[in-house]
């Protein structure tokens, strides 16, 4: 694993990791209103989606590196106290072995709890963190990742980069369309046509939509009771957001 690691480009990783985190976030932010992105978006589009979980990524980053020297706890610390048994295991691969067991015992918790709270923004944050936390306590006893990164702060980084990301990416594409979904967070819309008429179909008046997201060219909003989804072609209707409500 570390020589394949080394073989391959540092942008080439860059690159994968982008696509990756980014078409994490739009499958957990569209897959809340059943739409399959990949009959829309394009290429360009999934590394742009990174940009707002990585804006919380490197937050929360800089927010335990900030907090660190002011605690005598850390995240991973805090972690420890969950996952390290009493007396101190003496070797590495109980350390590791122990670090998979209570991470397969959080995933159960999760999973147990994701029929109860689906429908929760909180959950999805909260099990994103907390699922990151276990996980890079889980990595960071992996065997030979020292010597994959010599340097602790290079380290640390990347492991926080390389568990936090992805799993952050999905929470946070989730929370927002769950918000969304649930009226919590919405900007409404109207919806005219290019001849300046109100559009009707089905008598669902599309002047009063709430907005769901971009998706290629095309605009998707939805009726307040998530009953019907619209696509809606920027070329045939003239779309303005009317209102913002929280």
């Amino acid at each position: 694993m570390v020589k394949i690691l080394r073989l391959l480009p540092l942008t080439t990783l860059i690159i994968i990791f982008f696509f990756v985190c980014g078409g994490l976030y739009l499958i957990g932010f569209w897959m809340t209103f059943d739409v399959d992105v990949s009959n829309f978006v394009s290429l360009t589009d999934i590394p742009k989606s990174f940009l707002l979980p990585s804006a919380v990524v490197h937050g929360l980053f800089i927010l335990l590196v900030g907090f660190a020297p002011f605690a005598s706890l850390t995240w991973i610390h805090i972690i420890d106290l969950f996952t390290t048994s009493k007396p101190k295991p003496q070797t590495e691969n109980f350390k590791y072995l122990y670090a998979c067991m209570w991470l397969a015992v959080w995933v159960c918790i999760l999973v147990v709890a994701l029929n109860y709270f689906q429908n929760s923004s909180y959950y999805w944050l909260i099990s994103g963190l907390t699922l990151s936390g276990f996980l890079m306590n889980w990595v960071r006893h992996v065997p030979n990742i020292r010597l994959l990164f010599p340097s602790r702060l290079l380290r640390v980084y990347v492991m926080y980069l390389a568990v936090f990301a992805p799993i952050m990416s999905f929470a946070v594409g989730k929370a927002r369309s769950v918000n969304i979904y649930n009226n919590k967070a919405i900007s409404k819309i109207s919806v005219i046509s290019k001849n300046g008429e109100s559009i009707r179909t089905n008598e669902i008046n599309l002047f009063n939509l709430k907005f769901i997201g971009f998706l290629g060219n095309k605009t998707i909003a939805s009726t307040l009771n998530n009953d019907s989804l619209f696509f809606l072609n920027d070329e045939e209707f003239r779309i303005t957001i009317i209102a913002n409500s929280k």
